[in-house]
């Protein structure tokens, strides 16, 4: 629905005189008329509904190594460079999302749970001690998905909710760090009895995140191309994801209101070595500290190029000069992410 809507904008835009055939530039009055002339044009109202809301579409993992086994399989099939072409996440489907319980994806065979292999010559491999210890305990435990004792093969799933009766049977080899939005929004889309979501939901892209050149959140915008066979070229547009230490809520409500979405914490010491934290973790870009709690992020020792001490007013230019600085001299906004665009004024993220 959003790519219809960029593709709407991109063959009208001269029609309804908008300043820009590009969907991500308008702004101000426009974009909320887009719908207004889309549900009016007789040529495109027909062709479906659209939306202008940008969701949040990548999942950071991180994976224990005394998983090994696990760890192996998944990093490998993340890569895709098996002999077998077939032998990859990528494009595979989210098959079952159950409400309150898992997101389950990995069958690259069938595509409906019934079928998945592993790097190892196809075959089945066993369960993993450490794994089988670690508790299903909350919202994104990254763990395989079986058919029994010592099955596992390619699938693999996310906790949605704890779930303590999956514990010593599947083995968790990994956890969600950033994008709890984006697992949020693929629990929504679960229907009542479980398994396929109502919309259709994929692996678009995976590989090796690698800290600090590649981005944390984003989503997948579908530019139009006519020369190209699908009609459209799709660019991962990147959010920065902010971290925040503020001494009271109402200055965090501030903050929240100069930047629209930010991940909150609390102010004081614990805050300034849970904002440490994020960062240690990849969880988050940067720490925006209001100056009430730079004196507590210092004496937590976790004051980096990172962590960016900013009154609300001037929160969104403070981004900017960051943005600029990790460019190394280049234009601010641009983080040189050669896999991705990005734009630190508008597309400005969060991780809940």
């Amino acid at each position: 629905r959003h790519a219809r809507a960029a593709a709407f904008v991109h063959a009208t835009s001269l029609k309804y005189g908008l300043s820009s055939s590009d969907l991500r530039q308008l702004g101000g009055s426009e974009l909320p008329r887009v719908p207004d002339f889309f549900a009016l044009d007789h040529d495109w109202a027909g062709k479906g509904e659209i939306t202008l809301r940008r969701t949040q579409a990548r999942l950071v993992l991180r994976l224990f190594s005394d998983v090994p086994l696990a760890v192996e399989n998944f990093t490998r099939l993340c890569r895709g460079k098996e002999k077998d072409p077939k032998m990859t996440y990528r494009g595979c489907k989210f098959h079952r999302v159950v409400p309150g319980f898992i997101a389950q994806t990995g069958d690259f065979i069938f595509g409906n749970g019934t079928g998945g292999e592993s790097v190892f010559t196809g075959r089945k491999f066993k369960d993993e001690k450490r794994g089988l210890q670690r508790k299903h305990d909350r919202i994104g435990v990254l763990s395989m998905g079986n058919s029994g004792k010592n099955s596992n093969t390619s699938q693999w799933f996310l906790t949605l909710a704890p779930a303590p009766h999956l514990d010593g049977k599947h083995v968790v080899f990994g956890e969600l760090v950033s994008g709890f939005d984006c697992l949020a929004e693929i629990a929504a889309a679960a229907q009542p009895e479980g398994g396929e979501p109502a919309v259709p939901m994929h692996v678009t892209e995976c590989g090796d995140w690698r800290p600090g050149q590649d981005p944390g959140a984003g989503f997948w915008f579908d530019v139009p191309d006519p020369e190209s066979f699908a009609g459209s070229t799709p660019v991962f547009m990147a959010f920065v994801r902010v971290g925040l230490v503020a001494p009271s809520p109402a200055v965090r409500d501030r903050f929240i209101a100069e930047l629209q979405a930010c991940q909150v914490v609390d102010g004081g010491a614990d805050a300034a070595h849970a904002a440490a934290t994020l960062l240690a973790s990849h969880a988050v870009d940067v720490v925006l500290v209001a100056p009430a709690c730079a004196g507590s992020v210092a004496s937590e020792g976790a004051a980096t190029p990172d962590t960016i001490v900013a009154k609300p007013v001037d929160a969104m230019a403070a981004l900017r000069a960051w943005a600029a600085s990790k460019s190394a001299g280049g234009p601010a906004g641009d983080l040189g992410w050669p896999t991705c665009s990005w734009d630190a004024l508008n597309n400005l993220g969060a991780t809940n």
